[in-house]
C-alpha cells in the first residue's frame, strides 16, 4: 500500500506538479524499517568436546586454517597476510603479525595493539612445518603467490561442522 500511495504521489508531483515535493519519497529504503533478523551476534564460546566434534568434520586445509584461527587469535585478515620469510620466524617460536588483507589488499591491521608477537604452540608449529613453500603467503591456493579467497567458505565449512 505504501509502495502504490508513493507511486501515485510520485506521478502527482513529476507529472502534474500537483505538489512541490512527494513526501514519501525515498520511504520504501531498508533504512526507514525495522530490521527483524535476529541480531545476537555474540561469539558463540564452544565446550572442549563441542570443538573436538567440529574440528572432527574439517578437512584439509579449512582443518588447518581453523585451528590455527583458534589456536592464536588472529583474525582472518591477519591470518591470510602471513608471509613464512617474513612473519614465521621458528627460531623464536614466534609469528609477527604487521600485517592484514582486505580484499586482497595489504594494510595495517584493526589497532595499534594488533600489531603484536605470537607464541607458536606446537600445533601451530606443526601447521607452518607442514606449508610445501619456502617464501610467500602462508594460506595460498597456488603455493604462496596469491593469498587465499575472502573467508567466506571457510565460514560456511566451519558453521557446517
Amino acid at each position: 500500500m505504501v509502495a502504490l500511495l508513493a507511486a501515485i504521489l510520485e506521478t502527482a508531483t513529476v507529472d502534474y506538479e500537483l505538489l512541490l515535493a512527494n513526501p514519501l519519497r525515498g520511504i520504501l529504503r531498508r533504512r526507514n524499517f525495522a530490521d527483524f533478523r535476529p541480531q545476537d551476534r555474540r561469539v558463540r564460546i564452544l565446550e572442549p568436546e563441542d570443538f573436538k566434534r567440529a574440528v572432527a568434520e574439517l578437512k584439509p586445509p579449512v582443518l588447518q586454517m581453523g585451528l590455527f584461527a583458534s589456536l592464536t587469535g588472529c583474525r582472518w585478515g591477519e591470518q591470510v597476510a602471513l608471509r613464512i620469510e617474513e612473519d614465521v620466524d621458528f627460531r623464536r617460536n614466534r609469528l609477527r603479525i604487521t600485517r592484514s588483507l582486505s580484499k586482497r589488499s595489504p594494510q595495517t591491521p584493526k589497532t595499534e595493539q594488533s600489531v603484536r608477537d605470537i607464541v607458536m604452540s606446537p600445533v601451530v608449529r606443526r601447521i607452518l612445518r607442514a606449508v610445501p613453500w619456502q617464501e610467500g603467503y602462508v594460506f595460498s591456493p597456488d603455493g604462496g603467490k596469491t593469498p587465499i579467497g575472502d573467508g567466506s567458505w571457510l565460514k560456511r565449512r566451519w558453521r557446517k561442522a
